[in-house]
């Protein structure tokens, strides 16, 4: 009898809306079950990754190009599905990822205004389907308007310091929500709504990452 292959599952959304919390408990309802499972992150999840991580979010750093920031998260996220996410789904794991290209796509393509077709075909090109393509994938969502009104509510220490990226314009993060419409209504991600208790938020996507329980 073969191995069950394991599930890469993605978290995604803009900053703030809370997936990592909501990754968080998915993670330890899955340990709980017994399920094999590891928890990887983008940028910054591969072994090469913590430098690159550093540049691309470090706040007194370059002012990078789009193009720029895409090619160092292409390297980071082959990196990573070679040597961490494809072998531990062969072994059974599932995978949990805070972030994957979509965040491409929503940052540095609806964001910074740099192709869609760019970016897709660049991706193309270097990760392969299993990465493109997630058994599930989790786009949570807000208004620009709740997600500041989120934030500014939280202890300063649960969000931390803005990094590059954060401390963009309120526009930018208008445009970042598009990228993720685009993503829900064209890719397949599953559409979150993140208002209202944690509770409420867990209750929408339970049944997405454990079906069995429906």
């Amino acid at each position: 009898m073969s191995k069950r292959r394991g599930r890469y599952i993605v978290w995604e959304g803009s900053d703030g809306v809370g997936k990592s919390t909501q990754m968080a408990v998915a993670v330890q309802e899955s340990r709980r079950r017994g399920i094999p499972t590891r928890t990887v992150r983008e940028p910054g999840g591969s072994d090469i990754g913590a430098p690159i991580r550093k540049i691309l979010l470090d706040p007194n750093g370059p002012d990078l190009h789009p193009k720029a920031e895409t090619a160092l998260f292409l390297g980071d996220r082959a990196q990573l599905w070679h040597h961490t996410i494809e072998p531990a789904l062969e072994g059974g794991y599932d995978v949990h990822t805070d972030r994957n290209w979509w965040s491409t796509l929503a940052y540095q393509g609806a964001g910074g205004e740099l192709s869609t077709d760019f970016i897709v075909t660049a991706h193309e090109l270097f990760m392969p389907e299993g990465y493109l393509h997630p058994n599930v994938g989790l786009v949570f969502h807000l208004t620009e308007e709740e997600r500041q009104a989120r934030k500014s509510r939280a202890a300063t220490d649960e969000f931390g310091k803005p990094d590059r990226i954060e401390q963009k314009k309120q526009d930018f993060f208008k445009r970042v929500e598009h990228g993720y419409e685009y993503v829900r209504d064209r890719l397949g991600g599953t559409g979150v709504h993140a208002a209202g208790e944690p509770e409420e938020v867990t209750a929408r996507w339970w049944s997405y990452v454990f079906p069995e329980a429906t």
